[in-house]
């Protein structure tokens, strides 16, 4: 079992530099980034699954640190990812009744180029993350 205190640590820094990476992919993203998110999204929205739906969400955030082609960031989503899946199930509770608007938006926001935008809906979306945590102590 994780420690909450090492999830809490994980959470706040994917809130701080997830929100860097979608700017950063909103500014650098080429056709082939974008066309691999667009598949990833019409998966996220089509799936019911919970799990899936967790790992597609995780897949998409990797796609956008991908297409940020900020190598740290890359390296940081792949060390969160191995974190992530050893520890699904205490994620999964952000999956149940996931509203992917937030996600679409983000997409969007690269697609069209517009920074601020993209960086402004990640931060709203990661901040979840912080929520689940909350959750998770009162437990």
């Amino acid at each position: 079992r994780i420690d909450l205190k090492i999830l809490e640590s994980i959470l706040e820094a994917r809130e701080l530099f997830g929100t860097d990476v979608a700017r950063c992919a909103a500014k650098r993203a080429d056709q082939k980034d974008i066309e691999q998110m667009k598949i990833l999204m019409e998966k996220l929205v089509a799936s019911t699954d919970p799990g899936k739906l967790q790992q597609l969400d995780f897949e998409f955030f990797r796609q956008l640190a991908l297409a940020s082609k900020n190598m740290v960031y890359i390296l940081l989503m792949n060390t969160i990812k191995t974190i992530h899946d050893k520890h699904l199930d205490l994620f999964l509770p952000l999956s149940t009744n996931m509203d992917t608007t937030l996600q679409q938006e983000i997409l969007q926001a690269v697609i069209d180029g517009d920074e601020e935008k993209a960086a402004v809906k990640a931060r709203c979306f990661l901040k979840a993350g912080m929520e689940l945590l909350k959750f998770l102590k009162s437990v």
